[in-house]
């Protein structure tokens, strides 16, 4: 008898509960009167060539195999499912061991949600285009940023005319200077990009558009004071602000998606280009021969998304109440049923950026046909995980009359 021969799994219905039903057919010759261990676990497997993979145990249990068949139940939790997204799989697996021999079987906990307002185009809904006018941005910015963006684009000139200068004065000096050219070069370089990065990061106007987070909610892990099913909000309860200027065609939107996260593995060689400039700087500087190492990274992943809200107001004048032009309902009952519920596996507080699972978030986006756009991602720690378990809310009543 082989291994998957010798153990099935099958998960039943039963109301509102599921069990894994566990048969096990264990060869009596060779294990009659042994002490057998069963464990039931729960993988995180990313798709990588180098993953690194977690589980969590959810049953260990041992008994001794005295019958032909041993049918044992375990009472699936609520939380429990299994999921295969396009980064990582979530995978249900029941491994026992007896003496030398080991039996696994991997199974399916299926869990059902909605997808009726789920979206194909992922990435237009998560990060949309940004197209805007640059010189209608510069004359939005205060003062100060004005005044700060003209001295780095003339810092940023006069360091192309040095460093140019020294590579023209270093052609034509002679050989040997090869190896001060390729440093001033990078020098150069690695002072424009940051200049540019600066730049980049004033350049958002002021619009006296404020996103916030209503007061009555708490990220604190125990607090009742949660998004749940039957909250409810208007997007004015997020939406602040007197708009600083004219706006015409704004656009906001609400949108909610699942995220893949898990670590991965990587070899680097001289510096690691995700520490921005500095590991840029460093991976030239590298020699070709430097030796290598392994590094872990973390990666998410946006696999599944929805719009909550979308509505664009064609003239929002200066001086004008912002959210009183988004005051609509905000019904967030989409997020949960229809995305996946939050399964994060091993997180712990000391390796909190690396952890492995299925999360969830949701982001207002304010866009604009000139100007940068705005996005405000909320936390989800605001919401109630608890939640995307229980039951519809009943509809309330219509008013009297």
């Amino acid at each position: 008898m082989t291994n998957q021969e010798a153990l099935k799994i099958k998960v039943e219905q039963t109301g509102e509960e599921q069990q894994a039903i566990i048969r096990f057919h264990p060869d009596l010759k060779r294990h009659a009167g042994e002490e057998a261990t069963i464990r039931l676990s729960l993988r995180c497997k990313p798709q990588h060539p180098n993953p690194v993979n977690k589980k969590v145990e959810l049953l260990k249990q041992s008994f001794t195999v005295t019958d032909p068949l041993h049918i044992l139940r375990y009472k699936c939790p609520r939380r429990l499912f299994t999921y295969q997204g396009s980064w990582i799989h979530l995978v249900a697996r029941v491994t026992i061991v007896v003496g030398n021999d080991r039996y696994l079987e991997h199974f399916e906990v299926p869990l059902e949600v909605g997808n009726i307002n789920l979206s194909d185009d992922i990435s237009g809904v998560v990060h949309p285009p940004d197209e805007f006018s640059t010189f209608r941005n510069f004359f939005l910015l205060s003062g100060d940023s004005q005044t700060l963006v003209m001295f780095l684009l003339a810092l940023i000139a006069v360091i192309i005319v040095v460093t140019g200068a020294i590579w023209i004065w270093g052609s034509g000096a002679g050989d040997g200077l090869d190896y001060f050219m390729g440093i001033a070069g990078l020098i150069g370089f690695f002072l424009a990009y940051l200049c540019w990065d600066k730049i980049s990061s004033l350049f958002t106007p002021e619009l006296g558009v404020q996103f916030i987070v209503p007061g009555n909610l708490s990220k604190r892990y125990r607090s009742r004071r949660k998004i749940r099913r039957n909250s409810r909000f208007t997007v004015s309860d997020w939406v602040k602000g007197i708009a600083q200027t004219d706006l015409h065609g704004v656009r906001l939107r609400v949108v909610a998606a699942n995220i893949e996260r898990a670590p991965y593995r990587q070899m680097i060689y001289g510096g690691d280009p995700d520490e921005g400039a500095m590991g840029w700087f460093k991976a030239l500087a590298a020699s070709e021969n430097s030796e290598g190492r392994l590094v872990k990274k973390q990666n998410s992943v946006i696999s599944r998304a929805i719009v909550l809200y979308d509505k664009t107001v064609d003239h929002l004048p200066a001086g004008a109440s912002v959210g009183g032009y988004f005051n609509e309902v905000l019904d967030l009952e989409p997020v949960f049923t229809d995305l996946y519920p939050p399964d994060l596996i091993g997180r712990r507080a000391s390796t909190a950026t690396f952890f492995h699972g299925l999360g969830y978030y949701m982001k207002f986006q304010l866009m604009h046909p000139s100007l940068v756009d705005m996005s405000f991602e909320v936390d989800s720690a605001y919401f109630d995980p608890t939640s995307f378990f229980s039951e519809p809310q009943s509809p309330p009543p219509p008013p009297p009359g």
